[in-house]
């Protein structure tokens, strides 16, 4: 999970970078958002594999974020699919950037929750299994 972490913290600081070079303009600190979840999901899914020891509460760290991001993408984008829906005008850049985030960090919780439930699993099963050794050994 810390490199899937790691690869969708670029994919959202290249999301800013790709608009920057397609715009050359900086109109809104709101350009910076992507990159503002991106750089720390980064440094969580680095820091996560330096210190396997932290891994657990470092990949919590990272998810909380990634759903603060989806939830902030989110907040912003409905509004602008309201304004196409009444058919007003939008400018089309920054709905595609905000949804764009939205899918990102959506898809990115969803595989942190099938990851963690994963991880769940097979640490049960080792428990069960590991009872079921010492529970072997204790009869004999």
């Amino acid at each position: 999970m810390p490199i899937i972490t790691v690869v969708f913290g670029l994919l959202l600081s290249c999301l800013t970078v790709s608009v920057l070079v397609y715009t050359g303009r900086v109109e809104s600190f709101s350009i910076f958002i992507p990159t503002i979840v991106g750089v720390p999901l980064i440094l969580l899914g680095l820091f996560s594999l330096l210190k396997p020891a932290l891994r657990k509460h470092l990949m919590h760290g990272a998810v909380t974020l990634g759903l603060l991001g989806a939830i902030a993408a989110l907040g912003r984008g409905v509004p602008q699919i309201l304004k196409v829906l009444r058919q007003e005008t939008v400018d089309w850049l920054p709905v595609s950037m905000v949804w764009a985030m939205v899918i990102l960090c959506v898809t990115y919780v969803l595989l942190c929750i099938e990851s963690f439930i994963s991880a769940r699993k097979a640490r049960q099963a080792s428990e069960a299994q590991n009872t079921a050794t010492e529970s072997k050994s204790t009869t004999f």
